[in-house]
């Protein structure tokens, strides 16, 4: 994969705020693809974000109970991401449909090369590797293991969130309009993705118990969140607090309801 593709992102307009949001800030959304370990990065356009944790039981109904016994099966995360791909420039938009053709090829298997046949001769009873990802968007999407502190940045690759991809919803956006190459050939200047992402747990999850305290088996997830810890040892956030300038600057200020 090309550079662009992957990494650095140059709209080919100078001063373009979006550029040094994306190469020093690091807000993008990172796609790695693990049977090829090639990625495709986005600028970070975020129109909408859920994650979503559900928890399972199997539900027994028993003569003389008013309630049904309830047997935890497991609890099951997805992540609905939706962001703008939007282009600055005829060169910026020619690039984001190289990215968004190369993401949609990874939702594809990998196949192995028929015994005595040429490359592409394939058959669907030698796929080698479905598609499986990692996932970044800052703290928000990754993997809390991977030991990434507050003010760096890693890949995806090397801190992404495990998981699988259901499909994406590719529309672009007409009113915005298009860059004309040529003739038939369209560059969309915005296009809107979403994307459905369920979430493989690579490491502890839930609570132990260690002499008489309870703590979690990864106190950091699932956004990296460094909390304190009391004497007792339990995670537990600080409130915040305002320190004299911020009290002095809020004097005499009416605070409605």
């Amino acid at each position: 994969m090309s550079e662009t593709l992957s990494g650095v992102f140059d709209s080919g307009l100078e001063g373009d705020n979006t550029d040094f949001l994306a190469n020093k800030k690091g807000l993008i959304i990172d796609i790695y693809h693990v049977p090829s370990r090639t990625s495709v990065k986005f600028k970070a356009f975020v129109t909408s974000y859920e994650d979503k944790f559900a928890s399972e039981y199997n539900t027994e109904d028993v003569y003389g109970r008013m309630d049904p016994i309830q047997t935890f099966k497991g609890t099951k995360r997805n992540i609905s991401l939706g962001w703008d791909v939007v282009s600055a420039s005829q060169k910026e938009a020619q690039e984001n449909m190289e990215r968004c053709t190369r993401l949609f090829k990874m939702l594809y298997p990998t196949y192995s090369r028929l015994e005595g046949g040429t490359e592409g001769q394939t058959s669907a009873s030698t796929i080698t590797a479905g598609p499986i990802f990692r996932l970044k968007f800052a703290n928000l999407i990754q993997d809390v293991t991977a030991g990434v502190s507050e003010g760096t940045t890693a890949t995806a690759e090397v801190a992404g969130l495990v998981g699988t991809i259901s499909g994406f919803k590719y529309k672009p956006d007409f009113d915005a309009g298009f860059f004309d190459e040529g003739v038939g050939t369209l560059f969309p200047q915005t296009i809107n993705l979403s994307m459905e992402y369920t979430v493989n747990h690579t490491h502890p999850l839930g609570w132990g118990n260690r002499e008489d305290t309870t703590e979690a088996r990864t106190s950091e997830w699932p956004y990296n969140t460094s909390a304190s810890r009391d004497a007792a040892g339990r995670d537990s956030v600080d409130a915040p607090s305002t320190g004299d300038d911020d009290e002095a600057a809020a004097d005499g200020l009416e605070i409605g309801g």
